[in-house]
């Protein structure tokens, strides 16, 4: 990452405009079409999510991206809510790392920001790797969480090369090609999605399940849920 030279100043705009569209609905909670898990989802605090609360979830962002609330989703409506959403992202993230709201950003609360999240890294991987709970991870458990991942990997893989529908964004939930997403359509897709990340078929999304590999990137992030 880039030195930290100075102190960069948050513009007021920006959180302002952020936090006008949270609370006005447009961006209520993450977007499960990533899909990077939101804790939101996440309906009982049980550090999973279920089958009811992901299309409880999904339901949920289907309302607040139909801006025009016709029960369509258009190209333009998903754009925005995507824009929307990155935009109040960002501003949160700032807004967190900004511990002392002064508006501004240091050196320290950067490189503190940084040490808390190696911290929860490091407590992640305690909680899936480290099986006999000695509070070590050993070689045998990191082998044996590569060659889980890698047995998860596969299977997705393979369930992807033998669906027919390989369409990508828009095109793959708008399954009758009249330029619309129904709220119906919505659902299906959310209802086949669930099944394709629930690599373990037990009903629910733990932590490794909810991620998903970006081309030249590591697994996207998924906070404890599913």
């Amino acid at each position: 990452m880039p030195r930290f030279s100075k102190p960069k100043r948050i513009k007021s705009s920006l959180i302002g405009t952020a936090t006008l569209v949270l609370f006005n609905g447009a961006f209520m909670s993450v977007a499960f079409a990533s899909p990077q898990m939101s804790p939101l989802a996440d309906l009982n605090n049980d550090q999973q999510i279920d089958r009811a609360e992901f299309m409880s979830h999904s339901e949920q962002r289907f309302s607040e991206t139909d801006i025009d609330q016709n029960g369509l989703l258009t190209k333009d409506e998903m754009q925005a809510y995507r824009k929307a959403r990155k935009a109040a992202m960002k501003a949160e993230r700032l807004e967190k790392i900004d511990t002392n709201k002064d508006g501004e950003i240091s050196k320290a609360e950067k490189q503190a920001h940084r040490d808390m999240k190696k911290k929860q890294r490091e407590a992640m991987r305690l909680k899936y790797m480290d099986t006999n709970k000695d509070g070590e991870i050993s070689d045998a458990e990191k082998s044996a969480f590569k060659d889980k991942k890698k047995a998860q990997k596969s299977k997705k893989k393979a369930a992807y090369k033998k669906s027919k529908d390989k369409r990508k964004g828009f095109m793959r939930h708008d399954t009758d090609g009249d330029g619309f997403i129904s709220r119906t359509e919505y659902m299906t897709s959310s209802e086949a999605m669930f099944t394709r990340m629930d690599t373990n078929n037990d009903g629910v999304l733990t932590q490794g399940e909810g991620k998903r590999r970006k081309k030249g990137r590591k697994l996207g992030h998924m906070r404890p849920a599913k």
